[in-house]
């Protein structure tokens, strides 16, 4: 078995409903029960019991969706709220009109606003964890479920989540007497998966022991975690040291005069590529008879396809105006010929235009970033460390 790509089959999460019981509220308030019924008849969940899997992940789905203030209850009738409508036509004013791509921004709402085990892929591997961890376990399908529980240790707040505000049974601390409390559930239909991929197993009534196959599973889970977990820091230090660079070296290109700007900005120019091809020559134009083109450089031999820029050692935001004026510069060498570069950013129409006429854009933070992968104004540094810890061991 390819341990990497395993997935559960016959699975069916809460976040595959979320679209579809919109879609369903949105035309016509209904009933929780009248929605499961909408959905056993859907072709597309035909696979999936009505009541032991359908029902669940519903609720499941309708709990989070309220929680975000996305579906409400009226005397038992289920309605989409103004703030969904609201929040689905921001989302498709940003051009983002696939339904999986609001799938996962209700899925982040969700993961941000309450703190929550995401899928039955969790409860799985919480599963396999236990059994690794008791490999002679001796308790039966019920009492391992209620004793993974309570290793968990689920905050109060937590449980209250996973139960979705239930009282539990004064019987047994998590679990009610007809079993419809989700934690429970949730670890009874986890474990009947993993039963049927082969991951644990056991005979009839008999205590659940974990396979190699699930040994394997779960191993690699826990390697790819740990990878995972330092990839993210080093990633994060990595992207720390990288913003401390940027702010550093845009504060001071923002210290030097115009005049030394325009030079920086001719050496980022001369190592930028553009369409494939770097400049073959380039200059600063004469400071007092510029008429707004600071420097040109050329990206063919013997001063061919001439590229003109302008230079803003800016804090403020440039315009449309000041696209406008740098335009009116380049009257006789074309617009698409220019490329206007700051130390601070443009105004969405300054965007607009300098998109309508094909200009080139160059805010602050891309010109620092042209800068450290060129390494203009940047020195590697030698570890010193490295080198005195080799020594030593010789």
């Amino acid at each position: 078995m390819d341990i990497k790509k395993t997935r559960f089959k016959n699975e069916l999460k809460y976040p595959d409903l979320l679209n579809p019981i919109l879609e369903i509220l949105k035309n016509n308030p209904t009933s929780e029960d009248e929605l499961v019924n909408f959905l056993s008849d859907d072709k597309r969940y035909k696979e999936f019991d009505k009541d032991t899997i359908i029902n669940p992940e519903v609720k499941d789905a309708l709990y989070f969706l309220h929680r975000i203030n996305y579906v409400k209850n009226n005397n038992g009738q289920l309605k989409i709220t103004d703030k969904y409508l609201n929040d689905i036509e921001e989302f498709h004013k940003k051009d983002k009109t696939n339904s999986k791509d609001f799938k996962e921004h209700i899925i982040n709402k969700i993961n941000k606003k309450l703190d929550i085990p995401k899928g039955n892929d969790y409860y799985q591997e919480k599963v396999l964890k236990f059994l690794k961890k008791h490999p002679n376990n001796t308790l039966k399908r019920k009492d391992m479920i209620l004793k993974i529980i309570s290793e968990e240790k689920y905050p109060k707040e937590m449980l209250k989540i996973l139960t979705r505000g239930k009282s539990p049974s004064k019987n047994n601390k998590y679990i009610s007497k007809n079993k419809n409390i989700v934690i429970f559930s949730r670890y009874d239909y986890a474990i009947s998966h993993l039963k049927t991929n082969k991951l644990i197993n056991n005979t009839k009534n008999s205590p659940f022991n974990i396979t190699q196959e699930g040994l394997d599973y779960i191993n690699n889970l826990d390697e790819n975690s740990t990878t995972k977990k330092e990839n993210i820091e080093n990633k994060n230090k990595t992207k720390d040291i990288q913003e401390t660079i940027q702010e550093k070296l845009l504060n001071k290109l923002k210290s030097y005069s115009p005049k030394f700007f325009e030079k920086i900005v001719l050496d980022v120019l001369m190592k930028k590529s553009f369409m494939g091809i770097k400049p073959y020559d380039g200059y600063i134009t004469d400071y007092v008879h510029d008429k707004g083109i600071d420097g040109v450089i050329y990206l063919g031999p013997n001063k061919t396809y001439p590229k003109y820029f302008q230079a803003k050692r800016w804090k403020k935001n440039i315009q449309r105006q000041h696209i406008e004026q740098f335009i009116g510069a380049l009257f006789h060498k074309s617009p698409e010929n220019g490329i206007f570069v700051t130390t601070s950013d443009f105004s969405p129409k300054a965007k607009e235009l300098a998109k309508e006429v094909e200009m080139i854009l160059i805010n602050g933070k891309e010109l620092v970033d042209l800068m450290i992968e060129n390494k203009i104004g940047i020195k590697t540094v030698i570890d010193e460390d490295y080198f005195i810890e080799k020594r030593n061991k010789i």
